[in-house]
């Protein structure tokens, strides 16, 4: 790709403003907001009432992971005297939506950097614009684009040699988007070490992550010193309760380790999901086909095992063993779609790196140059690529609309009206179990005691008790007011304890209300990820007997 200097400043700013406007034209469109963005977001409106950064005013727990996905809207709602929480939402998005174009400047300039022939750059570049994931958690309120911004940025300084303070910032900048982003500094920079750089020596690597991380520990104790002084740890309630079941102990977490790798190549863990749409784990492999699963399974595979390779470029096998590395945290810690798109980033630089290693040999190897094949690949790869974009843009249109209809049907349609009708029919000191914690949570402003404990210390403490997570044992430990249970959960409560639902004891619950959009799901026929909107279509509200 030749340009000269006048130009590249006018492309920067065309791919900045391309996938900004992509992502807000998203959040326009589908107009969807995260169940998890109302669980942060209550404590961020609290704190901006004066009552505390607390999801239940009176207690200190951090109820979020996300410093900035916290702060950021706490700031909005004060400045906007609260008046309004979908125009803090609205707002939120445009910060994020310009931190995602930021993203896809860097990668750009990356590119440049590295002189990829246009097809790479074309690959690497269309396909963050295209990531379904990618937009819809810049959009629905999330941490996400944030993050994004940081990680390329980190990549874009190690890459060129920049400012050794800066990457610093860019460190902070990462944790404060996602306290375990760490994991994140530490793959890139352990996978940079293994294969080491060109003109660098390790030790002066090593040397540079060391100064590097002294910026990035000043700029991010003071977020640790008060949280350990304000909650009581540093350690966030919502990493305590996701971890609850995670491996524990040096042999236990060996072993998850060693054993990830063989999950992703037997199970798919991990691979089959990076570049697919939210939760096509619910639904069948019909639902968005098999030809759509095996090319999502390829996308990321290659760049997955591609720093195995001897041949291969030393950048892109630095990226490769990154998300390599990243792949191993993702299948032993808890997983959440919006932990994907920051490794699927680190794919899209590997895929681009990879090209650029397969365009470069060709065009390096006179012999190989004038094989056929070598021709053939020169005119056939940047239609290859062409058709893989439209693919995806294909997917990313698909899922916005699933999304439009989630946001339509499941949280305007059930969740918001039955957190508030909660609020309208509770009475003062009345508890909650349930698992969707964010809509219900908000909208009913009540304690809850959320399955796996999110917002409560005391689901975290009767799980520990028990040492089980049978909604059944806990629910008669935890004695709640109310139930909000899906149609699923609530068939398998009644299975397994059937006193509890339908018993004459003053320990039973009672139906009191029904929220249900099957006949609406069912009406949207073959959508692609209907099962998401299948799985919420039906929630059952109970409440106990006196």
């Amino acid at each position: 790709m030749k340009s000269g200097p006048r130009t590249d400043p006018w492309v920067g700013r065309g791919i900045f403003a391309g996938i900004t406007l992509i992502s807000l034209g998203w959040a326009l469109y589908t107009q969807h907001a995260w169940e998890d963005f109302f669980i942060t977001y209550r404590a961020s409106k609290n704190l901006a009432m004066g009552n505390g950064l607390v999801f239940t005013v009176g207690e200190r727990i951090q109820t979020f992971t996300s410093p900035i996905q916290a702060l950021v809207p706490a700031a909005i709602a004060w400045l906007t005297g609260c008046r309004s929480d979908s125009l803090v939402l609205w707002i939120f998005r445009i910060p994020g939506a310009c931190a995602l174009g930021g993203c896809g400047v860097f990668l750009w300039r990356i590119s440049r950097r590295a002189g990829w022939p246009a097809v790479a750059t074309l690959a690497c570049i269309g396909l963050f614009a295209f990531d379904a994931k990618t937009l819809d958690f810049t959009a629905n309120g999330m941490e996400t684009p944030y993050l994004l911004f940081f990680m390329a940025w980190q990549a874009f300084l190690v890459f060129t040699g920049g400012s050794t303070p800066w990457l610093g910032v860019a460190w902070a900048g990462m944790m404060y988007a996602r306290p375990d982003a760490c994991i994140q500094i530490a793959a890139f920079y352990g996978a940079l070490l293994v294969l080491g750089r060109e003109g660098i020596t390790r030790g002066e690597l090593a040397l540079r992550a060391v100064r590097a991380g002294m910026v990035a520990a000043v700029l991010y104790a003071p977020w640790i010193l008060w949280t350990a002084w304000y909650y009581g740890s540093p350690i966030p309630n919502t990493i305590l309760a996701k971890g609850l079941n995670s491996p524990h102990g040096f042999a236990d977490i060996a072993r998850s380790i060693g054993e990830a790798p063989l999950r992703m190549i037997v199970n798919g863990d991990f691979n089959r999901f990076l570049f697919a749409p939210t939760f096509i784990e619910l639904g069948p492999i019909s639902d968005w086909g098999l030809p759509s699963h095996c090319l999502w399974l390829l996308l990321s595979l290659l760049p997955w095992a591609y720093w195995l390779n001897p041949w291969g470029g030393r950048l892109a096998r630095t990226f490769s063993l990154w998300l390599f590395l990243d792949s191993i945290y993702e299948v032993c810690a808890p997983r959440y779609p919006w932990y994907l798109p920051p490794y699927a980033l680190v794919a899209m630089i590997a895929w681009g790196f990879m090209i650029g290693d397969l365009t470069g040999r060709v065009a390096s190897d006179a012999g190989a140059a004038r094989l056929p094949t070598a021709g053939s690949l020169r005119k056939a790869l940047p239609w290859v690529v062409l058709a893989l974009l439209l693919f995806q843009l294909r997917t990313a249109g698909l899922m916005a609309e699933t999304m439009r209809e989630q946001q339509l049907l499941i949280e305007d349609g059930n969740r918001r009206p039955l957190g508030v009708w909660l609020h309208d029919h509770s009475a003062p000191g009345d508890t909650v179990f349930l698992e969707c914690l964010g809509y219900i949570g908000f909208y009913s402003n009540l304690k809850m005691y959320d399955y796996p404990g999110l917002s409560s210390r005391e689901m975290i403490a009767a799980r520990k008790k028990l040492g089980t997570d049978d909604y059944g044992a806990l629910i008669r430990e935890l004695k709640p007011v109310w139930l909000v249970l899906r149609a699923g959960e609530a068939r398998g409560l009644a299975s397994a304890d059937p006193g509890l639902l339908r018993g004459q004891d003053t320990s039973a619950y009672v139906l009191a209300r029904t929220y249900d959009r099957s006949a609406q799901v069912a009406e949207l026929g073959d959508l692609p990820g209907r099962s998401l909107l299948v799985w919420d279509q039906t929630f059952l509200v109970f409440h106990r007997r006196h």
